[in-house]
């Protein structure tokens, strides 16, 4: 479920427990095992996983990620950055 306050911004806690939530959900994965310094291919996800996985972002924080800037993004810590930078610029265009 997209979370409804998108438009407060979230704190980085906030998006680095929901992103552990949503990989952990969708690497099929104990999420005692998603820490925000692993790969995402150290957890299991291939090509078609990083796609569920962009979408799942999107979806949840109500933003869009290019293939792009996912690609570059392999590193758990850096989607949380990346989620929270778009969060951030998404609040700011509608205050």
């Amino acid at each position: 479920m997209p979370n409804e306050q998108i438009n407060n911004r979230l704190t980085k806690d906030e998006i680095s427990k929901k992103v552990i939530e949503i990989v952990a959900d969708k690497g099929c994965v104990e999420i005692e095992t998603v820490t925000l310094d692993k790969t995402f291919k150290e957890l299991g996800f291939d090509s078609l996983d990083n796609v569920d996985l962009i979408m799942s972002f999107e979806n949840e924080f109500l933003i869009h990620i290019s293939d792009t800037d996912m690609e570059k993004t392999r590193v758990i810590n850096k989607a949380v950055g990346y989620n929270q930078a778009l969060s951030d610029i998404k609040s700011l265009l509608k205050e």
